[in-house]
């Protein structure tokens, strides 16, 4: 399957938080700078046509915690567990995020690099 995304989505580890979709924090899958993927064990209650604010801590992030806007754009239980997939919006933690990711993108390249050497 052809990936058409326009931003290189990463997967990465962090904490999602999110009261008003579930009391408990979810995991984060991936992220890009224009959507992320989220599984939450617990029960969630989502309105997909709402917009959320989410707190985003991703533990080798140096900022503390990132806040977005984010609105779903797709929701899939199986289990007792759900993935959600959220569309991020035009947030104030948006210049975090895009930080964050940038350092992201270096560490793969720096990684591909050490790679190249080795072969």
């Amino acid at each position: 399957m052809e990936n058409n995304r326009k931003y290189e989505r990463f997967e990465d580890f962090g904490r999602i938080e999110c009261f008003d979709i579930c009391p408990f924090p979810g995991t984060l899958n991936d992220i890009s700078q224009t959507g992320m993927k989220v599984t939450f064990n617990s029960f969630v209650t989502i309105e997909m046509e709402e917009e959320y604010k989410v707190t985003v801590r991703i533990p080798k992030c140096y900022f503390s915690a990132i806040e977005l806007v984010v609105t779903p754009v797709w929701a899939y239980e199986h289990n007792g567990t759900y993935q959600i997939g959220f569309s991020i919006l035009h947030s104030a933690g948006a210049t975090y995020l895009a930080e964050y990711l940038r350092n992201l993108q270096n560490e793969k390249e720096a990684e591909l690099e050490d790679t190249e050497i080795f072969a």
